[in-house]
């Protein structure tokens, strides 16, 4: 089974680790709920995360040099196979079923990244939004569990990460990527504003009808002004190395969970 095996699959985009332990972490506080079953869900959820690196890398070798990467297959069904039966376990155990409705979506999401990947198309703004949606959707995973349903706060919870979380998917392509205007469509700065206003109008709206404290403003107090910061500076080479942006970013997300969850947990 070592042969078989071989190295560990190590994850490579870092910044996804906090897009789906976040979401599922904020869930387990503003419920009050932080004990060994959702911690085990939640380990259940590492499990299909690390699985994907294997799978990513299977599916690469076999379209390109026609090569069946037999660890890489094998680290698939010991990992992903090994979280999926966590999370079916504890589904059966409580009979929350309804988690299987968004565990399908995390599944579909993974899937459909690794068809773009497959494709080289995992880099553009839909195939990196769309795994953002599968990843965030570790919230909505982890509320029914512990909740028993998914009420208006979880929607919203999951609605919140996403538009954090998507953010991250403009903000870096400017940071790493500056230039001025692409062949087809917006450039990367007009991008970057373009999905700030959209995140300011969907918060407005949220707080408008009362779904959410006018204070989750500050959870993304930083990424606004990072963003205007990165947009206004000199176009050239990035200012930052890719790990240096790495590390801003999960400061960043450290801070959107503390501030969220303090919103969620005043307001309730």
């Amino acid at each position: 089974m070592k042969n078989k095996l071989g190295r560990f699959p190590t994850p490579k985009q870092h910044g996804a680790w906090a897009m789906f332990l976040i979401p599922a972490l904020t869930a387990m506080v503003i419920l009050n709920n932080v004990n060994l079953l959702p911690i085990a869900m939640l380990t259940g959820f590492v499990l299909i995360f690390l699985s994907y690196q294997p799978a990513s890398d299977f599916l690469r070798r076999y379209k390109n040099k026609a090569v069946v990467n037999a660890s890489s297959l094998w680290w698939v069904f010991v990992l992903g196979g090994g979280g999926a039966a966590i999370i079916v376990f504890l589904v059966g155990w409580t009979s929350q079923w309804g988690i299987l409705l968004f565990g399908g979506v995390i599944i579909l999401a993974l899937n459909t990244h690794l068809w773009l990947t497959k494709n080289k198309e995992h880099m553009t703004v839909f195939g990196e939004l769309f795994g953002v949606a599968g990843l965030t959707a570790s919230a909505p995973v982890m509320y029914i569990y512990l909740n028993g349903n998914l009420d208006l706060q979880g929607w919203v919870l999951w609605a919140i990460t996403f538009l954090y979380f998507g953010g991250s998917v403009f903000y870096v392509k400017q940071m790493l990527r500056p230039s001025t205007q692409r062949k087809f469509g917006l450039s990367l700065p007009l991008r970057l504003l373009a999905y700030n206003g959209f995140v300011l109008v969907s918060l407005s709206l949220l707080t408008l009808f009362g779904w959410v404290s006018a204070w989750v403003f500050l959870a993304f107090f930083p990424y606004v002004v990072k963003s205007l910061l990165t947009v206004n500076s000199k176009r050239g080479k990035p200012r930052l190395k890719p790990r240096q942006v790495g590390f801003l970013e999960l400061a960043h997300s450290f801070y959107f969970f503390i501030v969220a969850t303090a919103v969620f947990i005043i307001a309730g």
